[in-house]
Parts: structure tokens; C-alpha cells; sequence
């Protein structure tokens, strides 16, 4: 029996990688002959670059200005393939975890993207790899974009600083001293949202509360938001006017539109890693499938890692079995999609406390996972249908 374990991290408490080892022994607990196929997973948020770059020695360190303005030492891979290709995740720079609860967004900025990408590029590398998610910022990308040698100017002719409150002030643009080396570069952004840049499902109204952008502005920022992008369009020229309206442009906080501006192909995250690692080949040979994430509810089926998982094991006609943390609200809407949904949240218990228990009880409700499919398999064997004949749909 092979078995493809092809897990999302578990927010907060486990990584992809720790999440698959986990469901390994489970595995040959109840099924000692089987042979396990991790294949830890990302989106194109939290987990990314130890996805794509899995070797501790492919990972390399630079000192960058981090979503506040301090320094903060980001992590970035090296994959060793031809040609050189450079993964960055996002949240290595502004993430979450950098602001230690702080919601501040018209103070925080993305510069340190831009000066990590201007490091990479000084090191002869020209494709370069993106995971946008899990970010505190919501500044369009014009950090990213100013430290790329962009320059934005009020209405007085005055040069802005590039966090997001100039995106209230903004008048003028001028990209003529953009770095020359980007327009010889593959740039490709594997974003963890297909929301657009701007409008009720865009990067200010629907993310733009999380980040601290209180709800009697977001009418007003949307609208700022919306002037800054005609501005970078006009300044461009040459790109495209439908770039705010792309899937994915509002991803992280807009990098996803800024990125494009720059050339970048967006790309679904899961998708994009999934087929980068190699997932479907390994699902074209296995009897079953196991995914999973910290919490599955009604927003999985908007491009996440399980049901991108489901997608690649119905088309290979091949069961599909799903054991996240918890189950949220609209979790039954991914009913169709897998065989069995499980939880390994078995009892109502405080956050601090479920924690330091997560990888025993991960582990527990793996083998009972794993039981039942072992009951199944004894009574009818997997040739028989499963209840997840339904193709997922896209959403990226």
C-alpha cells in the first residue's frame, strides 16, 4: 500500500513537514507495510519556502527592514537547479509574527522586500520564486516598489515615505530609475488568495480588518488604493490596465499587483507548489490520500492546500481523506469533496492548553482515521466508490 501524506501546516502549532512526519508513524502503526509519501504542502503563505527549499543548507539569511521599519534577519532559499532560482516568502519580511500583535497598516511597509529582492538579484540570480501570504501590511507594494527605485510624490512635489498612509497622499509617480535588472528576470508569485486588488473582495475590505484598518476607512483606502494603481498604470505605460482585477492581485496586502506591475507571473499557490514537488505523480501511483490544515471551514474551498489536493486526487481517481486541526463554520460544504472529514480537536479545551498537546492528539486521531480506512479496505477494498466523486472547482 503506498499512501501520499500531503499536509498544510497547522498554524501556529506544527509545521508541514512535523504534520506529515506525524501522520508516517500513525501510518505504519496501523498499517506496517505501507510505504508513506510525505509531501508537505503550502499555498503560497506560512511554510512556503521550507516547501520548496526543504534542505537547511539551500536557506540563507539577509538583514532587511522588516514590516515596522526595524531590521529583521529574512530567511530566503537557494534551489539547486538550472537555472539559479531564488524562493522568497513574504512573511520571512512582514509577517505576522514580526509585529507581535501590533496592527499598525499605516505605518507598515514592505521596503524590505524590495531590498532583499535587489540583494538576490546582485547575486547573478534572475528567477526568483514568491510565496505571498500571511502578511501585516497593506501598502499596494509601494515599499516593495521604493526600494526597487521608485519614487512617489505629493501633491506639493514633496517625495513620500513608502508606507501605506502616503497611499492617502500620493499625487505623482515616477518609475524611470526602477532597477534595469528586473525586466531581464523571471519573476512567478504563488499567491495563497485569488482576491483581486481593489473593490468588496479585494485586498482592503476583505483582509484589510485583520490587519487593523479600521472598518469606517475601508471605503476611503479601497478608493486610495484604487488612485495609487491608475498611477502606477500611467507611470508603466506598457502594463496591462486589468492587473488590479487579476486573481491573486490583492494578495498579500497587494505585492500580488505590485509584482505583476513588475512582470510577475500569479499563479494559485497550492496549484503552482503542488505540481512544482511533484504531488501528482506521486498521487497517480498511491491507493489513498491524506491532507489536512490547522482549521478547514468554508474557506478552504477558496483555492487552499486540501482542496487543491482533492482536485489532483479526483482527477486521478483516487480517495481522498481529510484530518485538520478543527473543523469551522461551512466545514460540511467540503463534504463532497473527500471521503472523510476528521478533526483531531476531539474535545472543547482553551487554546493554551490544546497546543503543547497538538502533536499527541494529531497523532491519536490519525490511527483512528487510519482504522477506519483499514475497516474499509477489509470490507469492500477501495474499488468500490467513496463520497468524494466531485471535482473541486478552481478558484485561481
Amino acid at each position: 500500500m503506498r499512501v501520499v501524506l500531503a499536509p498544510d501546516s497547522f498554524k501556529g502549532s506544527l509545521t508541514a513537514r512535523e504534520v506529515a512526519e506525524i501522520w508516517a508513524r500513525a501510518l505504519a502503526a496501523v498499517f506496517p507495510d505501507a510505504t508513506d509519501l510525505p509531501f508537505p504542502m503550502a499555498d503560497g503563505g506560512e511554510g512556503t519556502l521550507e516547501v520548496l527549499c526543504p534542505d537547511p543548507k539551500d536557506l540563507q539569511s539577509y538583514a532587511v527592514p522588516g514590516p515596522t521599519g526595524a531590521m529583521v534577519s529574512a530567511r530566503w532559499g537557494l534551489c539547486p537547479e538550472t537555472p539559479p532560482t531564488a524562493v522568497v516568502e513574504v512573511a520571512e519580511v512582514v509577517g505576522y509574527g514580526l509585529v507581535r500583535g501590533e496592527r499598525d497598516p499605516y505605518r507598515f511597509g514592505t521596503s524590505g522586500i524590495g531590498q532583499l529582492l535587489r540583494h538576490i538579484l546582485d547575486q547573478g540570480i534572475r528567477r526568483i520564486l514568491f510565496g505571498l501570504g500571511g502578511t501585516a501590511t497593506v501598502d499596494g507594494g509601494m515599499g516593495l516598489l521604493a526600494a526597487l527605485g521608485a519614487r512617489f510624490f505629493d501633491a506639493s512635489g514633496h517625495e513620500l515615505p513608502p508606507v501605506a498612509a502616503s497611499l492617502f497622499r500620493v499625487d505623482r509617480v515616477e518609475l524611470t530609475e526602477l532597477d534595469p535588472r528586473l525586466r531581464e528576470s523571471e519573476l512567478v508569485a504563488f499567491v495563497d488568495v485569488a482576491a483581486p486588488l481593489l473593490g468588496p473582495e479585494g485586498a482592503v475590505f476583505l483582509y484589510g480588518p485583520q490587519k487593523g484598518v479600521p472598518q469606517k476607512d475601508l471605503e476611503e483606502f479601497d478608493r486610495r488604493m484604487a488612485r495609487f494603481a491608475e498611477l502606477l498604470l500611467r507611470a508603466r505605460g506598457d502594463a496591462r490596465e486589468d492587473l488590479p482585477t487579476h486573481p491573486g492581485a490583492g494578495a498579500a496586502g497587494g505585492l500580488g499587483f505590485a509584482l505583476a506591475l513588475l512582470g510577475a507571473r500569479l499563479l494559485p499557490g497550492a496549484d503552482a507548489i503542488a505540481e512544482r514537488i511533484g504531488l501528482p505523480r506521486a498521487i497517480a501511483d498511491a491507493d489513498f490520500v491524506l491532507t489536512g490544515e490547522g482549521q478547514s471551514d468554508a474557506q478552504t474551498l477558496q483555492g487552499k492546500v486540501p482542496i487543491a489536493v482533492a482536485r489532483f486526487a479526483a482527477a486521478k481517481g483516487k480517495p481522498v481523506f481529510l484530518l485538520s486541526g478543527s473543523l469551522g463554520d461551512g466545514a460540511n460544504e467540503l463534504l463532497p469533496y473527500f471521503a472523510c472529514l476528521q478533526a483531531a480537536v476531539s474535545r472543547p479545551a482553551p487554546l493554551a492548553e490544546l497546543l503543547p498537546r497538538a502533536a499527541e492528539d494529531l497523532y491519536e486521531a490519525a490511527v483512528r482515521l487510519f482504522h477506519c480506512i483499514a475497516w474499509r479496505e477489509k470490507a469492500e477494498g477501495f474499488r468500490h466508490p467513496l463520497p468524494s466523486a466531485r471535482t473541486p472547482r478552481k478558484t485561481g
